[in-house]
């Protein structure tokens, strides 16, 4: 099949189109019609790409996400050969970043896991990068603490990006250099609960 620019183009188009739909009118509401007049296409140029509004949703979830993976990738490269702490501390903040530069990925994030099939498993596949990278740090320790760990960011990272947009905090190097604190405090935490357990204090929580 010969590669077709001028189509490849339509759907990028619609994917933008699409992004800006979810922000506005949410799963239930959405539509492909609207998504359509906003690029200036026919109403059945959407099911050319997408065979439904769940199909074009996934499409959204990729197209935003590798967008983070680019980021992700950079960051980790400036970082190659810092401790694993700090490549996990400054892919969060980079991470925070994004957030808050795309809301249409926490749009995503956010919906709920009755609004549609394609919802389920999201929130999964956004955390891998960061599970991983936990995983890294906690090599054999219990699947419990590492779950408390990723937890514990993920909410202080989610925070953080509602608290700046609702302007409870303001948007500038301040507000970061605390989230970064806070994601090293959750860290050394359970680098010494793992300490602890290795080393036999089963009490340690």
């Amino acid at each position: 099949m010969r590669y077709n620019k001028a189509e490849e183009s339509i759907r990028e188009r619609l994917l933008v189109a699409g992004i800006k739909e979810l922000e506005n009118h949410g799963f239930n509401d959405f539509s492909l019609r609207r998504v359509a007049n906003i690029c200036n296409v026919s109403c059945a140029a959407p099911y050319k790409h997408f065979k439904n509004k769940e199909e074009l949703l996934i499409a959204l979830m990729d197209y935003i996400k590798t967008r983070w993976y680019m980021l992700r990738d950079q960051v980790l490269a400036v970082y190659d050969k810092a401790p694993t702490k700090k490549r996990l501390t400054e892919l969060c903040v980079a991470y925070v970043r994004f957030l808050l530069a795309t809301p249409s990925y926490m749009t995503i994030l956010t919906l709920h896991s009755d609004e549609g099939s394609a919802v389920s498993g999201i929130r999964t596949r956004v955390s891998e990068p960061i599970t991983e990278m936990i995983n890294d740090i906690f090599t054999g320790a219990s699947t419990e603490l590492t779950q408390k760990v990723l937890y514990s960011i993920r909410a202080y990272m989610y925070g953080t990006v509602c608290m700046i947009r609702n302007k409870e905090v303001h948007d500038n190097e301040d507000a970061i250099a605390i989230f970064r604190d806070i994601v090293g405090r959750i860290i050394d935490d359970a680098e010494l609960a793992l300490k602890a357990i290795t080393e036999g204090e089963d009490d340690i929580q």
